[in-house]
């Protein structure tokens, strides 16, 4: 599969809607459109990665200014037929490599339990846990993972 991840600063109408659909093959309770353009619309220097395959968004990554200094990798998804391809690799790598010539020093991610791949993922590239933050089900907080850029 040809693996061109495409950049974009300021999301299309398209590029949403695609984010959109794919959350919902995605996610079991996927963020609502209003919600993420609601975010979207709040956000400084917001960065979406995405690969498109048979003209249908089959992988992202949005991120967006946490504060001066770090850089907060928001949300991403893969479509189940297209994992297993490390396509969520090549997305965190190209935000990475993106940020590196930034002014940003930390890429910052959260996590819970439930997503054990997303874990695994952050770990192996570098991130370390830096915190948790409690939610309404105290065996799934959100785990806070840090890197130095």
């Amino acid at each position: 599969m040809n693996c061109e991840i495409i950049m974009s600063k300021k999301p299309t109408e398209w590029e949403i809607l695609e984010i959109d659909s794919l959350s919902n093959i995605v996610f079991t309770q996927a963020y609502p459109i209003e919600k993420l353009q609601e975010r979207l619309n709040q956000s400084e220097d917001i960065r979406l990665y995405y690969i498109v395959a048979n003209e249908k968004m089959v992988a992202f990554k949005i991120g967006y200014q946490w504060n001066e200094e770090t850089f907060y990798s928001w949300i991403g998804g893969v479509n189940p037929e297209h994992r297993r391809k490390g396509l969520a690799k090549s997305l965190l790598l190209a935000m990475q490599n993106d940020l590196e010539n930034s002014n940003y020093k930390i890429l910052r991610t959260h996590s819970r339990n439930q997503f054990p791949q997303m874990i695994a993922l952050n770990l192996n590239n570098g991130f370390y846990i830096t915190d948790t933050i409690a939610s309404d089900d105290p065996l799934d907080p959100k785990i806070v993972f840090q890197k130095n850029l």
